[in-house]
């Protein structure tokens, strides 16, 4: 008897998601993979359950513990990383999703896997590749590229020897977790376009992408104000700046308040009376209202209606929609443009460019496997046919992906070795 439920479980959990969740969530049983021949379903697991497990066994997944996301790892054990900022992204994206109807495990899975192309060091190393490979460098195409090629993964199925073979659903929204360029000419062959195609356009990967951002100006305002010395440096030195900033603050955090329906208290000491979690919350329950609002006004009411709508975010803010690019400015300006972010960012920088410029010179230097795939990529040796038409594997790439796969600790380990 408890075979026969094992055995079925999965075909019940699909059965169970054309009953319970909306009509315009994605479901599992329409999910196609990257390579299908010779795939076997899991028999408990649905498809987006098994991309979620996956992307969390995978060494990439792993590695985000020690990645920057805007204070470098080594400047205390309490500010955000990219993995905490990841799982952060993920809960809120499945607490809203669940919220809308959608479907929880797809957006779950695009949320842990949309930055394991992340550079170490944050976005400043990513300039650094960007300028030294001929087709750019993009940490959201850079994590669809993780997936498909450069994670490494036993498998029985030859046309698959390496990546994780995730669903397109999945692949899209860690693809389109951030804005691409419409002149794209990578993930859009016509076998499995990804890139330029709305196919597998989705609630869920809107989500995501809204999700993402959000989550990461909530906790860099609040890593900023645990890091004293970067707005008490500002209150001491340029109290007419902080003035400024206290005044800016003030001005969402009374917004965030009458979205919530509660009393709004002025900020008059920033360690004393910030609330972080006002914005937050008030930003998370006007994404659920917007986004309604926006499946009711574009008359969405199957997955044929979100892809006929390619060029437009079903998932949307509502009261706070007119002030979100106003608040990220603020936050560039008075968190992300500090002296001391951008002082490491100039660390990073340099640190990244004389690796790359090292490895260059002298390739023998890189481990023994990346140097056999570097003396392919010489020879015009590539190993796997990709469906995903993803970047040439140039030799400049295979230094680009060592690099950018690379930890914080791990870089300045061989910066520490090789130039110190």
């Amino acid at each position: 008897m408890v075979n026969v439920i094992f055995d079925n479980l999965r075909q019940d959990l699909e059965d169970k998601e054309e009953i319970e969740l909306a009509k315009y969530a994605v479901k599992s049983k329409s999910a196609e993979r990257l390579y299908m021949n010779n795939y076997e379903p899991c028999k408990r697991r649905t498809e987006f359950e098994r991309d979620k497990d996956r992307i969390v066994y995978s060494l990439a997944f792993k590695r985000l513990m020690e990645k920057t996301q805007v204070y470098m790892t080594n400047q205390g054990d309490h500010y955000t990383n990219r993995l905490s900022h990841t799982l952060e992204v993920t809960q809120i994206s499945r607490s809203v999703a669940t919220s809308l109807g959608l479907n929880s495990y797809l957006t779950e899975a695009i949320a842990l896997g949309h930055d394991l192309g992340h550079t170490p060091f944050g976005h400043a190393v990513e300039s650094v590749l960007k300028n030294n490979v001929d087709d750019g460098f993009e940490h959201n195409c850079q994590s669809v590229l993780v997936v498909d090629y450069l994670e490494r993964k036993d498998s029985n199925n030859r046309e698959a020897p390496c990546g994780l073979n995730l669903t397109n659903y999945t692949r899209y929204g860690i693809l389109h977790h951030t804005k691409i360029p419409k002149d794209i000419n990578i993930y859009n062959a016509s076998i499995d376009n990804i890139a330029i195609s709305s196919k597998y356009k989705s609630i869920e990967s809107d989500l995501v992408c809204k999700i993402d951002t959000l989550a990461y100006l909530y906790h860099d305002l609040e890593d900023a104000i645990k890091n004293k010395n970067i707005l008490q440096d500002m209150k001491l030195n340029d109290r007419k700046q902080f003035k400024a900033f206290l005044e800016e603050l003030n001005f969402y955090t009374k917004i965030a308040s009458n979205i919530l329906g509660t009393k709004y208290v002025k900020i008059v000491d920033l360690w004393e009376d910030y609330n972080p979690n006002t914005i937050l919350k008030a930003m998370i329950k006007d994404l659920i209202i917007g986004t309604k609002e926006q499946i009711q006004n574009l008359k969405i009411e199957n997955q044929e209606d979100i892809v006929n709508h390619g060029d437009i975010s079903i998932a949307e803010y509502s009261a706070f929609k007119d002030y979100f690019k106003s608040y990220k400015t603020f936050m560039k300006k008075f968190i992300y443009k500090s002296p001391i972010a951008c002082q490491m960012d100039t660390k990073a920088r340099f640190i990244a460019s004389r690796l790359f410029e090292s490895f260059s010179t002298n390739p023998e230097q890189l481990p023994y496997r990346t140097r056999k795939v570097y003396e392919n990529a010489i020879n015009g040796i590539i190993l796997m046919d990709r469906k995903d038409s993803g970047y040439d594997i140039t030799p400049a790439r295979v230094i680009a992906n060592y690099i950018a796969g690379m930890t914080d600790r791990y870089a300045m380990e061989n910066y520490k070795r090789m130039f110190e």
